[in-house]
């Protein structure tokens, strides 16, 4: 208790700021002025859009440090205010600066979209996409989704393809003189409007509900008792209360089964320690699988030399992207296990035999592709989520 005529010594403040300065509208995201660190450095600017993907990839990661290193300092100062520690912290700002677009001072985005960047990720409430990766208004599409799936068909799916087909940007095409020109006669220019969009995050994240449910749901058909062919077909007859759930349960759970199949200890173990293990191999794994889907989905469109399909995992227990592709982190088991087998080749025919197997023609090119994926790719995949599970909070 404070001695009368003494001020009461108050907690500190941590705020995590969006800061917008009028003298400097085109501020660096996240560069802040050493002599001043309310304001963002004058010496930097943010990159001219359309910004190449690797630059994008960056933004996201330094986005996600801010976010991470703000929830560690505020947990800092809980924690030793809680226990009366000694030295707690000062006050502390964290500031994401924000530009002229962002602000709309010229009406800019309330009139154009402009966001270089797409994510797909989960609804769970705990990973925002924006707010974990530092970003703002007119920056990045959101697409969420229960398990960060895509359903072959439905609203999810089909949101994804119309950014990509009205937003993404395209490789430069190829100039030809027109008909009854030589070729030594220069072309005709033609002004295309240059596409704003240059990268698309996946994202996953660790303590998932939707794996979780897809998990109880193959341990519970373990189970179940063995049922007749008449049971079989009136229970698949059987009109489900929730279909559209039940369709997304179905995808998680090809995913859930293949991950305990190649992890037969950890799946056969009843030790909550084991099983949370294999939920966060799951939940990598999951993300490795919609980078996939994805990056083929990003090829039929025509996206190739200035755009990217990058993908990361969210720790929940630490608000840390990792084991990603984003520039500047080591290359995972399954992109070089990608970038050694594919070199001409498709992503195309990879991800297809991956979702239907059966549909291989039985040809040396055949075999030789379902060899890759049952063997060296699921491997890959599943040793990188083995390593993103270690990962997990380390001292």
């Amino acid at each position: 208790m404070s001695k009368p005529g003494e001020a009461k010594k108050s907690a500190p403040l941590v705020d995590l700021c969006m800061t917008f300065d009028a003298g400097h509208q085109e501020p660096a995201r996240f560069a802040f002025d050493p002599k001043d660190p309310q304001r963002p450095d004058p010496s930097q600017k943010m990159p001219t859009k359309p910004i190449d993907p690797d630059e994008v990839g960056k933004l996201i990661l330094e986005g996600n440090s801010l976010y991470a290193s703000f929830i560690g300092y505020a947990k800092e100062v809980a924690e030793k205010l809680e226990k009366k520690s000694e030295g707690v912290p000062e006050d502390r700002t964290f500031h994401v600066f924000l530009n002229k677009h962002q602000i709309g001072t010229h009406d800019s985005h309330a009139i154009h979209q402009e966001p270089y960047a797409a994510v797909l990720s989960c609804i769970d409430a705990r990973v925002p996409p924006e707010l974990i990766t530092g970003q703002a208004a007119n920056d990045m599409f959101a697409v969420r989704t229960a398990g960060n799936i895509l359903l072959e068909r439905g609203e999810a799916r089909g949101s994804l393809e119309f950014i990509l087909n009205k937003y993404a940007r395209r490789p430069p095409k190829e100039q030809k003189p027109p008909k009854g020109k030589g070729e030594g006669e220069p072309a005709e220019e033609t002004v295309e409007e240059e596409k704003p969009l240059t990268a698309i995050l996946v994202l996953g994240h660790t303590k998932c509900g939707a794996i979780d449910a897809a998990y109880d749901a193959v341990i519970e058909e373990g189970k179940d008792p063995v049922l007749s062919r008449e049971q079989e077909l009136a229970k698949l007859l059987r009109e489900s209360p929730n279909p559209s759930l039940d369709a997304i349960v179905a995808r998680l759970k090809i995913v859930v089964r293949v991950v305990m199949k190649l992890n037969p200890d950890l799946a056969a173990s009843k030790e909550k320690a084991d099983i949370d293990e294999l939920k966060r191999r799951i939940c990598h794994f999951n993300t490795e699988l919609n980078y996939l889907d994805i990056r083929h989905m990003a090829e039929k469109i025509g996206l190739g030399a200035g755009f990217k399909v990058f993908f990361g995992s969210y720790h929940v227990e630490d608000c840390v992207i990792r084991r990603s592709n984003l520039p500047g982190k080591d290359d995972t088991a399954m992109i070089e296990a990608l970038d050694k087998y594919l070199g001409e080749r498709s992503l195309g025919s990879i991800f297809e035999s991956l979702n239907q197997p059966w549909s291989v023609p039985d040809t040396k090119a055949g075999v030789k592709s379902k060899d890759f994926i049952f063997g060296e790719l699921l491997d890959a995949m599943n040793r990188d989520a083995e390593a993103f599970s270690k990962d997990l909070v380390k001292p």
